[in-house]
Order: C-alpha cells, then structure tokens, then sequence
C-alpha cells in the first residue's frame, strides 16, 4: 500500500482511501467505511480517487433534515419515503436506517438516502449516487486483495 488518506467532513472521519498501486488488478484505489454493509467494510476498488471519495460519502448515514436541505423536499414527504422504502427493503433483507429511531430524527443508510432522492425525484446526483454505492465489487477487503 502506497498511501492511505481519511475521508473527512466537518471534525467527522467518515472512511479512508487506500492507494494499493497502479499493479492492483481490482482498481488501485480502496475504499473503507464503518457504514459498507460487506465482510471487512469495503467501499470497493476504483481506478478515480474522486470516485472512492464519492462512495465513501454516499455511505455516511443521512438525515431526512439533510435531505430537505439538498433538496427543498418537505420533511414529511421524505420521513414517508423512508418509511415505504423500509417496508420494501425489510423484505429483501436491506437496511434504511442506522437505528432505531424514525421519524425527522433518524439516521438512514447513505444507499436509502439515495434511492429515496432518486425515487422522488429530488436530485440528479442520486441516480449517480445510487448506481455507485450498488456497482460497488464487494468481494475483497482493503488489504486482503
């Protein structure tokens, strides 16, 4: 490993990138986040630092009120939207929140954040978020390559 830098918002840590070398056969970039719902926490492997980051933050756990002020969504529609996604993806075994509590106050998973913007149709850079975050290889952890 060549490097290894934090993914910082605010006085937050919210992942790292891990330069593996351009020889990595995966992507040189690695991604961690306490929030990547895979064996060893693996954001995944890219070839574009920029793009690591962007994953990295897109996994961060969201507010409805973070939401709202992206997108100018009242905080009811998005606290129903979350609501409905969970129902959708408790089926499939899928995670919307962080914890236990609902509402304006709860923490949800940067994926439902995204698909819930995406699904409203409050932000171009959802879709973008969304495909990432979902093509993400998740096979192999940083350092286990």
């Amino acid at each position: 490993m060549k490097g290894r830098w934090a993914v910082e918002h605010g006085s937050r840590t919210l992942g790292f990138i891990c330069d593996e070398g351009p020889w990595a056969p995966q992507g040189r970039y690695s991604t961690w986040s306490p929030y990547a719902e895979v064996p060893g926490n693996s954001g995944g492997f890219f070839q574009d630092p920029a793009e690591a980051v962007d994953v990295v933050v897109c996994l961060w756990p969201q507010s409805p009120a973070s939401i709202v002020q992206k997108t100018g969504a009242p905080a009811p529609q998005i606290v129903v939207a979350a609501e409905l996604l969970d129902a959708e993806w408790s089926e499939e075994g899928r995670c919307v929140y962080r914890s236990e509590i609902r509402g304006e106050d709860a923490r949800l998973a940067g994926e439902a954040a995204a698909a819930i913007r995406q699904d409203l149709g409050l932000d171009a850079d959802a879709v973008r978020d969304t495909a990432r975050i979902a093509a993400r290889p998740a096979e192999t952890a940083p350092g286990q390559g």
